[in-house]
């Protein structure tokens, strides 16, 4: 019985109009996203995160007072005990190469995937942002837009590798792509290749403040979180990025993160948590999830394969990366094109031989 009702089941809904069809999956999805949460959260006691990175199984997240905790096993994360850094107030904090760095004041603290600062790098002005490039390069955001690259050795030291004051507005975020850097600085959002020399390529006024910046890799696109709007640009092309769409609504935009062609938002204004699907670089970005009972102000923003980490002022949230992908338009995959079969080459004609030369038949002498 239990059979047949399914195949009545599938049965029916093989014979529905499409349009029918995709309104049933796009129901399904809603109903999912209304009761999709994160699989993990942690209080921070009153402590405002401002950045999260994971490294080796824990989460480190920097702020008023930074702490690492067991993220191993996020649906077991509010018991899990956090244990506090022995250093405060920092800005930022990104992993690369197997270390942690936070951005601390004027120093830059190389920090142990078990909690120990194991070198510092004092900078000329305060640090705002931190960026991870490749395999060994480490970008630096200072106070006063001025960008700095660092290439890191194996014990996690870091040494200057060029340096270029952007312009002289507030600094607010960096990322980075292979040698190029883009940067936030309040008026304005910045290219910087470090390829040959660093250089300022081209410059991208904002509408209101650039305050976060992601970018998906080479050739883009680029995002641009200008307050209350996320901006896309079209980086294929040389020369100055034409912004291709937008999506706004904001309150203050803090962080924004991008992976799998979603847009994460860390907004100060509730909800303090949305995400957003890019179907097309030319599309408004759809709206597939929002957060706001437990997140009124996010700050900052993580991604591993299989977890988003969030920052929240006082809670530290963990979702399943597999709840989005569920949440998304599925994108037929265009066909792997089969080369064409070469043509077997045309045999040449035999060269026909030579004819061979018939000697002469000799003529008798004629009797006299």
């Amino acid at each position: 019985l239990k059979l047949q009702f399914l195949y009545f089941i599938g049965a029916f809904f093989r014979h529905l109009p499409h349009k029918m069809k995709r309104a049933i999956v796009l129901l399904i999805k809603v109903i999912w996203c209304v009761g999709l949460s994160p699989v993990g959260d942690r209080s921070t006691s009153s402590e405002e995160g401002n950045a999260v990175a994971v490294l080796s199984g824990k989460g480190f997240v920097s702020g008023k007072s930074p702490f690492s905790i067991d993220v191993s096993n996020p649906p077991m994360l509010s018991g899990n005990s956090k244990d506090s850094l022995s250093f405060s107030e920092t800005s930022d904090v990104v992993s690369a190469n197997g270390f942690l760095f936070f951005a601390d004041s004027d120093t830059i603290r190389t920090v142990s995937a078990g909690g120990a600062v194991q070198s510092t790098k004092s900078t000329s002005e305060v640090v705002m942002a931190l960026s991870p490039s490749g395999s060994n390069k480490l970008f630096a955001l200072l106070d006063e837009c001025e960008l700095v690259r660092y290439a890191i050795d194996g014990s996690g030291t870091l040494s200057q590798d060029g340096s270029l004051e952007v312009s002289d507005k507030a600094s607010y975020d960096v990322t980075a792509d292979g040698d190029k850097a883009y940067v936030a600085c309040e008026t304005s959002t910045h290219m910087v290749d470090f390829s040959s020399g660093p250089s300022k390529q081209w410059s991208i006024t904002a509408s209101d403040k650039a305050r976060a910046v992601a970018v998906e890799p080479y050739p883009g696109p680029l995002y641009v979180g200008d307050t209350n709007a996320v901006q896309i640009y079209d980086l294929s092309s040389a020369g100055t990025p034409p912004k291709t769409a937008s999506v706004g609504g904001f309150g203050e935009i803090q962080d924004i993160l991008v992976t799998e062609r979603m847009i994460f938002v860390a907004d100060k204004s509730s909800p303090g948590f949305s995400v957003y699907e890019v179907t097309s670089i030319t599309d408004t970005p759809r709206s597939i999830f929002s957060f706001s009972s437990g997140c009124s102000e996010g700050y900052g923003l993580e991604a591993d394969s299989n977890y988003v980490y969030l920052t929240c002022k006082e809670k530290l949230h963990i979702f399943s990366l597999d709840d989005f992908r569920a949440l998304k338009i599925a994108t037929p995959v265009p066909p792997t094109p089969v080369p064409p079969t070469p043509a077997p080459p045309t045999p040449a004609p035999p060269t026909p031989a030579p004819p061979t030369p018939v000697p002469p038949t000799p003529i008798p002498p004629t009797p006299v």
